[in-house]
């Protein structure tokens, strides 16, 4: 949902990729793939154990540093530079 916010298509492979190209920070990169790699890892358990005890936590923190960084932390950014003084006057 994440991607597909941002206008990715396809599969997430690709819209990771995509992002990448549109100039994504490496460390968003490494993070959008870990939680691709373990959502798939989770949903084909028989190549790999999944303790939802265990591996939940940090799977729950890397999609919200994802959405903090690509969601939240640009629109606070835009509403907190709109706010200001020059902008209020249509000075740039």
């Amino acid at each position: 949902m994440l991607l597909n916010h941002l206008g990715e298509k396809g599969t997430l492979n690709d819209g990771i990729r995509n992002l990448v190209n549109r100039g994504l920070d490496p460390q968003i990169k490494q993070a959008l793939d870990n939680v691709r790699a373990t959502g798939n890892n989770a949903a084909h358990p028989e190549k790999t154990a999944f303790n939802d005890m265990t591996d939940v936590q940090p799977l729950s923190d890397l999609v919200n540093i994802n959405a903090e960084i690509l969601l939240t932390r640009p629109k606070r950014i835009q509403g907190l530079s709109s706010s200001l003084p020059g902008k209020k006057q249509g000075k740039q």
